[in-house]
């Protein structure tokens, strides 16, 4: 069974449910898979932290020291969760701030290629072990399909691609869920099973790095 980044999107129009299929088999929980450490925080422990620490700060509009503070006081793994957060997405929160301003997003996406100022490829990162978590991420890509055909002749190609990585077995929960990702993406979704394709699946192909004879 082909995966739907293979095949063209008319194909994954005419038959949504094979192409479901086909994600879903590649689709597994990372967390339960994954080495288990001495210093390893089980997912729901992590989530209690975040959730408490995105409460404290309002959504992460009110990153002050007091807000922190109360969030630590109610759940100490939120400074784990906190550091994550900044030592991980520090520099893509850096660069894409600007890309909400420059290339008319809402929010910053997890990636953009070449760069905000002309984006042609736009990445949306998630592992969600929930179905709430999964369909939030469902509703931001498909934001960002709209985005991309703002304006466009309904025969035109987007403005850019969108592009969805996506793990974990919340995104295993919904079919049609995973029919409106099919569809936001033209296809373009991809998982850990297959993420090593992603450069020649996309239009990031176009813009990498002739090797060197």
């Amino acid at each position: 069974m082909p995966f739907p980044f293979e095949v063209s999107f008319e194909a994954v129009e005419a038959d949504l449910d094979t192409f479901v299929d086909a994600v879903f088999g590649s689709l597994h929980s990372d967390f339960l898979t994954m080495p288990k450490g001495e210093g390893f925080v089980e997912y729901p422990v992590f989530e209690r932290g975040y959730e408490v620490l995105k409460r404290a700060t309002r959504g992460f509009r009110d990153l002050t020291p007091e807000t922190v503070i109360d969030a630590v006081y109610k759940a100490p793994i939120a400074f784990i969760v906190l550091r994550t957060v900044l030592t991980d997405a520090g520099v893509t929160f850096r660069k894409t701030g600007r890309a909400e301003r420059v290339a008319g997003f809402d929010q910053a996406p997890d990636f953009i290629v070449p760069d905000e100022f002309n984006p042609q490829v736009v990445i949306e990162a998630k592992i969600a072990e929930d179905d709430g978590t999964a369909r939030d991420k469902v509703t931001r890509v498909q934001h960002l399909g709209n985005l991309a055909r703002e304006g466009r002749p309904p025969a035109a190609p987007p403005r850019f691609e969108v592009v969805a990585c996506i793990a974990g077995r919340g995104f295993r929960i919904r079919r049609e869920d995973m029919k409106k990702l099919l569809l936001a993406t033209r296809g373009k979704v991809f998982t850990t099973q297959n993420i090593d394709r992603l450069i020649d699946g996309t239009r990031l192909v176009e813009f990498r790095t002739p090797r060197t004879p």
